[in-house]
């Protein structure tokens, strides 16, 4: 019997093994748990600004570059013990991707449901031995799943890792993320106390002209480090985000025929 390693597999990249509980843990493009980064219990996490990036609080305005997340969990209830400045909503912690001592590289391609096609790429290059390395990473998809959004996005991050010693580290990084032509699904109010008719799955009703994108940015910079017998973990973070233009189509007064009052 001959074997060879899978190098085309990230299999450490496994939602189901990292997760320690049902709560909520995403992993690449893997998703488990009851919960996510935008509900828990009813609220959104995110909007709360319960946010964690490596532990540290962020004050996140806008999405997380996908490049940037190794991972992510909701910490709920006794799962988020230990953690400073716990809440109600819960706390979303965020795992760098990040020079971690090795060199690795990956391509991925996907294909989903409705024509959806995405990729990334990304490389962690040591610079000197396992002490000094880069972390670097474009992605981009293009959607065409009406229901929710469509349109293209593009994500990127680059980050530049010092590790002195076992417990220190040192972390400068940057990443964004941005979309353009999308075109929100129409939302339907209907004239009575009825449903309106069910429409093709398809079909895009919202106005032509009616297309939005955004732009966001996530930099900063991350220090751990021991002094004696204490540990000191701060970051320093700036977060953008951009909406030059943002539509939404109302269809009012739907009859049970699907007709539309005309304005």
């Amino acid at each position: 019997v001959l074997s060879a390693p899978a190098l085309a597999q990230q299999t450490a990249n496994n939602v189901v093994t990292q997760a320690d509980d049902a709560f909520g843990r995403a992993t690449g493009n893997e998703r488990i748990g009851i919960y996510s980064s935008e509900e828990v219990r009813g609220f959104n996490p995110t909007e709360a600004g319960n946010n964690r990036l490596e532990g540290l609080f962020i004050e996140q305005v806008g999405i997380l570059s996908p490049r940037l997340q190794e991972s992510s969990s909701v910490r709920v209830g006794i799962a988020a013990r230990g953690t400073p400045f716990p809440a109600p909503t819960g706390i979303v912690e965020t795992r760098m991707e990040k020079f971690t001592g090795k060199s690795s590289y990956s391509l991925q391609m996907e294909v989903e449901d409705y024509a959806n096609v995405g990729g990334a790429i990304e490389a962690k290059i040591p610079l000197a031995g396992e002490k000094l390395g880069v972390s670097i990473g474009m992605g981009f998809r293009e959607s065409d799943q009406v229901q929710f959004r469509n349109g293209s996005f593009r994500n990127y991050m680059a980050s530049v890792s010092y590790l002195p010693g076992k417990d220190s580290e040192f972390i400068l990084f940057t990443s964004g993320a941005a979309g353009r032509s999308q075109e929100f699904a129409a939302s339907f109010s209907p004239a009575g106390s009825y449903r309106p008719p069910e429409q093709p799955m398809k079909l895009q009703q919202s106005q032509p002209w009616a297309i939005s994108g955004f732009r966001t940015s996530t930099s900063g910079g991350i220090a751990k480090f021991p002094i004696g017998d204490f540990r000191v973990e701060a970051g320093l973070f700036r977060a953008t985000k951009r909406d030059p233009e943002s539509f939404f189509t109302l269809l009012l007064d739907v009859t049970e025929t699907g007709a539309v009052r005309d304005h």
